[in-house]
């Protein structure tokens, strides 16, 4: 039984291995089947032990070894195993939570142990009964309270209707991040359903203010939950909290996604870049991540008139960003143009990122460039059937970087390639190809019926026959 403590990393979690080396419970004994742990009252983890001899299906072994297993062996066994700390008691007292008033209850708020903690929560919102409430407020203003009692003290209030609008602002400005979170997100669920709210649970008027103000605060657990809380909400001041979100962590994938939800499809996606630009550094890592995803979604969502005037205002509101970050717009924008059935831009609309096809045809063969941005560029040149970037294509497939190869080949998969694609089976440059990328080059082309004709040329050349029939690719080709 492994055992990792969970740190926050971004708007989520890590897990960190707790013993190096080791377990937190292991045995020597073949037998041992630990198939499920609970937290219990002493604050001790109890695993059961389903001790079998044997758990794989029969079906599965040779002739041989059922003959001579008992697959019933340990049906009538089982053990269950109590982990403590050195400094708990070595036996569990009774804890029985359920016989004992509701005032109790809400004082297990204040209990270290969260099996104690969460089972009074539970019981008390079973029973529905307000009469702890003034025992709760009172908890919940308590420093003393450990941070996870205070945010169930939150949500049973919530639960209960007893949640008013001064005790959601001070937790909204609340010293411990955790309780920020919770208030944040009971915030948001409130702003979503005003008109059915009671006169106790009623947003108060500064909630809209409140949550926009924490796009700056300093736990990107609590800015990610301000951005799911602000979806839908309109407003430029809102636009450009979700904007600084945005900023403060582009790479976190879990963030970028909240924010691109948050806004409208059309109009609001269009006012986000701009405000993003404004605060985000180009310099930042995962910039360009976040740009990409933005320009993808766009492009998904516009009307089919409407995308050669949002590309070339892209292109000249993006012309004094860094190579990178256009690379990434235009790529995004193209990607998210090429998923939409029988849609596709005129030569017009793309005579503003000549330059820019240039400029990447350049930085997709610079091996002092990181991957991902070579790969970037790559997604720029497939939109450009001009030679050079034919030629940057092509000399990147015989990179050893199975990454940057998938990339090069999925762009010469585009239809702007398609009357030279045939160069990626000449034999010489063939000979250069890694086992990878030839792979990459078979699955790509024969999942590809515009692509047919230039594979079965290559199957009835004598130099790529054993290799298509090693990938079992002729079948499927034909």
């Amino acid at each position: 039984v492994r055992a990792d403590r969970l740190e926050k990393s971004g708007a989520t979690f890590a897990a960190k291995r707790l013993h190096e080396g080791t377990e937190a419970l292991r045995s020597r004994d073949n037998w041992f089947r630990p198939v499920f742990l609970a937290h219990g009252p002493d604050d001790a983890l109890y695993v059961a032990d389903m001790y079998r001899g044997a758990i794989e299906h029969p079906v599965y072994l040779p002739d041989e070894v059922r003959k001579r297993t008992d697959f019933t062996a340990g049906k009538d066994k089982g053990r269950i195993w109590r982990l403590r700390s050195a400094s708990a008691p070595r036996k569990a007292g009774a804890s029985r939570l359920a016989g004992r008033v509701s005032s109790e209850l809400a004082r297990e708020f204040r209990s270290p142990v969260a099996w104690r903690r969460e089972t009074a929560f539970r019981l008390l919102l079973e029973r529905l009964d307000p009469e702890p409430l003034a025992d709760i407020r009172r908890l919940w203003k308590d420093p003393a309270t450990p941070s996870a009692g205070r945010c169930l003290a939150l949500r049973w209030m919530d639960q209960v209707g007893q949640l008013d609008g001064p005790t959601l602002v001070s937790a909204l400005r609340d010293a411990d991040p955790n309780v920020r979170r919770h208030a944040v997100e009971l915030a948001g669920a409130l702003l979503g359903n005003e008109g059915g709210a009671s006169a106790t649970n009623r947003p108060p008027s500064t909630l809209p203010q409140e949550l926009t103000r924490l796009a700056q605060d300093p736990d990107p657990q609590v800015r990610f939950q301000s951005a799911l809380a602000l979806a839908g909400r309109p407003g430029g001041e809102v636009l450009e909290s979700l904007a600084q979100i945005a900023a403060r962590a582009p790479s976190d994938p879990y963030t970028q996604a909240a924010v691109l939800a948050a806004v409208d499809p059309r109009d609001g996606l269009r006012q986000l870049l701009p405000a993003f630009l404004r605060k985000a550094s180009p310099k930042v890592a995962g910039c360009p991540a976040f740009l990409l995803e933005w320009a993808r979604l766009l492009a998904r969502g516009l009307p089919d008139a409407e995308l050669p005037l949002a590309l070339k205002s892209m292109l000249l509101m993006s012309g004094s960003e860094g190579l990178e970050s256009r690379c990434a717009l235009f790529g995004g924008f193209m990607d998210g143009v090429g998923t939409r059935r029988e849609t596709a831009l005129s030569g017009d609309a793309l005579e503003l990122a000549r330059p820019l096809f240039r400029e990447a045809a350049e930085a997709a063969g610079k091996e002092s460039l990181p991957v991902e941005q070579r790969m970037r560029a790559l997604l720029v040149l497939a939109s450009d059937a001009s030679p050079v970037s034919g030629r940057a294509l092509l000399s990147c497939l015989a990179v050893p970087v199975p990454e940057l190869q998938k990339s090069a080949v999925r762009a010469l998969a585009s239809p702007v390639h398609q009357a030279g694609v045939s160069q990626v089976f000449e034999a010489e440059r063939w000979a250069r190809y890694s086992p990878s990328a030839r792979h990459a080059i078979l699955v790509t082309f024969s999942q590809q019926p515009s692509l047919a004709a230039v594979l079965l040329d290559a199957v009835r050349s004598e130099e790529h026959t054993s290799e298509l029939q090693s990938r079992g690719l002729i079948s499927y080709a034909v």
